[in-house]
């Protein structure tokens, strides 16, 4: 996974995220938690990637701007969206 890069959701964890069709573009990869979480588990080996996905997160009536569909996830649970769809 580079920058650029077209995700989803893996089916697991995350169902209903996956069932949804929603998709991301990779913003940043190689994020360790330790350099976001500074109160959160600090294991190096632990790495996220900087997402823009194509909706929020949040229920509808949550949604403030484009900063609600940006999101730094966990790189085992997104996988690339295979080529096409």
């Amino acid at each position: 996974m580079i920058p650029g890069s077209l995700i989803r959701f893996k089916s697991w964890p995350h169902e209903e995220l996956f069932e949804s069709g929603m998709t991301g573009l990779i913003l940043e990869t190689g994020i360790s938690v330790d350099d976001y979480f500074s109160m959160a588990i600090k294991d190096p080996s632990v790495t996220c990637v900087l997402v823009l996905w194509d909706r929020s997160h949040q229920p509808d009536d949550k949604i403030n701007d484009l900063k609600d569909c940006i999101s730094l996830e966990y790189i085992e649970e997104v996988e690339l969206v295979p080529s096409g769809g």
